[in-house]
């Protein structure tokens, strides 16, 4: 009872330090709430009910996954944005005031792919950051993309926008670019700065190859001159040997040829 892997408390009342009160009044330990690490000093006495501490556990569960497990909209039912594609609203089912379920798969479903084709340690929170941002960026160009089919503003579908300005004295008019494309658009460039900080757009590849290319290079050229001079040292080296050799060839055909007769007449 009471285990944090259970789908359901049997208590009336439990703290975040676990101390639950049961329905016959008694009190018990549970390990419920051990994954908060909670410091030392930390207030523990709120009570919360079954229903409430499944939605605080589950909440922060979601949040240590990643911040984007706070991005998708609570269902407003008929007043949501995605209203008009949403799967609910035929039967009218919406599940009302909780976390969007579609959204929810969709950055499931990102979160993913991400992680698989980008090459992408799980464990590692830096690139699971740059992960987390790509995926909070796709679900803004995937609500901007929702606005642009005119559901809520007639004016997207023809990506313009149309201004109309009234000073009291004059009323003008003015027609530019639809604030969502400009979204979009924003989106796009933050997008292509994440992946080239994770080095996976053709640009940043080719850069790293580069890089590489030209370090091989130098490689290979100090490898090159190291070995030149060791040949040089080496020719020079033989070539004082045979000088040596040479003197002293010198000096022996100089003693052969001495008139030895001579230098003991003498």
């Amino acid at each position: 009872m009471g285990n944090k892997d259970s789908g359901k408390l049997k208590c009336e009342m439990i703290k975040l330090d676990g101390t639950m009160t049961n329905q016959d009044g008694s009190i018990t330990k549970s390990n419920f709430f051990d994954f908060l690490e909670l410091p030392i000093g930390t207030p523990v006495e709120m009570q919360l009910t079954p229903e409430q501490a499944m939605k605080f556990r589950n909440h922060v569960v979601r949040l240590k996954i990643g911040t984007t497990a706070a991005i998708p909209l609570l269902c407003s039912g008929p007043q949501c944005p995605s209203a008009h594609i949403c799967p609910f609203s035929e039967d009218k089912i919406w599940p009302i005031s909780s976390i969007c379920p579609v959204e929810t798969q969709l950055l499931l479903a990102w979160t993913k792919t991400y992680i698989t084709e980008l090459g992408v340690d799980p464990d590692s929170a830096t690139q699971m950051i740059l992960v987390n941002k790509l995926v909070e960026l796709d679900i803004i160009d995937y609500r901007a993309n929702v606005g642009l089919s005119g559901a809520r503003d007639s004016e997207a579908g023809t990506l313009l926008k149309t201004t109309i300005v009234d000073t009291g004295h004059s009323i003008s008019e003015s027609i530019g670019v639809h604030p969502i494309l400009e979204v979009k658009e924003k989106v796009h460039r933050m997008r292509q700065q994440i992946l080239e900080a994770l080095a996976v757009t053709p640009k940043e590849k080719y850069k790293r190859a580069a890089a590489l290319r030209k370090t091989e290079d130098n490689a290979d050229a100090a490898n090159y001159m190291a070995k030149m001079r060791t040949a040089f040292a080496k020719m020079n080296e033989e070539q004082e040997k045979l000088h040596v050799a040479s003197e002293i060839k010198e000096e022996n055909d100089t003693i052969e040829d001495v008139d030895w007769e001579s230098v003991l007449e003498d």
